[in-house]
């Protein structure tokens, strides 16, 4: 008698776990068939927000290119430059797939620094449609292009290809800085660092490929501890022991011809305290026959903020060209 009962207890029991377990499960099925139906109601919403954007861009397109029916390309060359690289003659060359006779049509060019604007009136080129505008501008600007179609009281504009003159010009050279290690003894106060420095002349620059370029002078400012050692002259100076002649190649891959490849050693002498750390940077200054400055450094990361300083103040002269990917 006690077992029987003791039986039903038991299957009571059980019954109604299955019970528990049966409505949690219904829960959560319809828990999960809540949630995906939620997923794929957002997901029917944003392919339609993406439709949307997709023909909005493509309305927004149709118009412009609607727009700008009437412009088919544009781009200038530098024809000449005076003997300092300061001033550069420019011919904007312009073709477009419509024109009257009564039309005007300008290039304004915006000074990226100054703000100040430049107007030109293109010349056709015959009864083609083809025009030509002639300028001279600062070469230690950039400057931004728009070309204007004026008929009657209509007016049309197209923001063309700029002028980057300041731009191309210091893409022209480029720098590199290697260390090799250093050394130093605190017993006699003296040491040296290893470093070499190449000097490239960038071509993939259409612009000013054909120019000639000319290096005045190489000079290396030594840092030791944020502390100026020395300036040298890394092309004249017998401080700086070169483990080879300096040589001219080319670096197809690059497109660069390697103008100046310098390696060798400087040897300084500086006292540092007993259980100071020996921290050297080099900051290179290549001069040209025209007296732009480019500058890159090596070294000096602990004093970030220092070197920065320090380089970026001689900016605002408009010959002074910072190669440093800092």
């Amino acid at each position: 008698m006690g077992e029987t009962k003791f039986q039903r207890v038991v299957v009571v029991f059980f019954v109604v776990v299955l019970a528990l377990i049966f409505i949690s499960t219904r829960s959560i099925i319809r828990s999960n068939e809540r949630v995906l139906s939620e997923t794929r109601q957002l997901r029917s919403e944003f392919r339609n927000e993406i439709r949307g954007v997709e023909n909005s861009v493509e309305r927004s397109l149709e118009a412009f290119e609607k727009e700008n029916l009437w412009y088919r390309t544009s781009d200038f060359e530098i024809e000449t430059t005076d003997q300092n690289f300061e001033d550069a003659t420019i011919t904007y060359e312009l073709e477009l797939n419509e024109y009257d006779i009564n039309d005007h049509v300008y290039l304004v060019l915006t000074n990226e620094k100054t703000k100040e604007t430049m107007t030109y009136e293109f010349e056709r080129n015959g009864t083609s449609l083809s025009f030509t505008a002639e300028m001279e501008l600062a070469t230690k600007y950039n400057y931004e292009a728009e070309i204007i179609r004026e008929t009657g009281s209509v007016r049309k504009s197209y923001i063309a290809r700029g002028i980057y003159l300041a731009e191309y010009i210091s893409e022209m050279l480029d720098i590199d800085i290697d260390f090799e290690g250093g050394s130093y003894n605190h017993t006699n106060g003296t040491g040296s660092t290893s470093f070499n420095v190449y000097v490239y002349k960038e071509n993939y620059n259409k612009y000013f490929k054909n120019f000639k370029f000319d290096i005045a002078s190489i000079e290396a400012d030594i840092y030791i501890n944020k502390e100026l050692v020395e300036t040298i002259d890394l092309i004249n100076d017998t401080k700086y022991t070169k483990d080879t002649d300096s040589r001219k190649y080319t670096r197809e891959f690059y497109d660069e011809d390697i103008l100046l490849d310098y390696r060798g050693t400087y040897t300084f002498e500086k006292k540092l305290a007993e259980n100071e750390m020996f921290n050297e940077a080099v900051i290179v200054r290549v001069t040209d026959s025209t007296g732009r400055v480019f500058i890159d450094m090596f070294g000096g990361h602990e004093d970030y903020e220092y070197y920065y300083q320090l380089i970026h103040g001689e900016l605002e002269d408009g010959k002074t060209v910072i190669k440093i990917n800092w």
